[in-house]
């Protein structure tokens, strides 16, 4: 079993956001993928590596 990386899933609609680390590598819909926005149903973005680097860049383009 490989437990794959941490992963952050972003609506680009209405900002919502999750991070999802999987306890193994088999993943479950809802649950470690997400595909739909639970607020406004638009499809989400995927971002997985580093989370600083990537949290620290989502915060930038949100303060803008």
């Amino acid at each position: 079993m490989i437990r794959p990386p941490a992963r952050m899933y972003l609506c680009p609609a209405c900002r919502w956001f999750r991070w999802v680390s999987p306890r193994s590598d088999c993943l479950l819909g809802g649950v470690d993928v997400v595909r739909r926005c639970p607020r406004c149903a638009s499809a989400v973005i995927s971002f997985g590596g580093d989370w600083r680097s990537l949290l620290s860049r989502w915060l930038r383009r949100r303060a803008q």
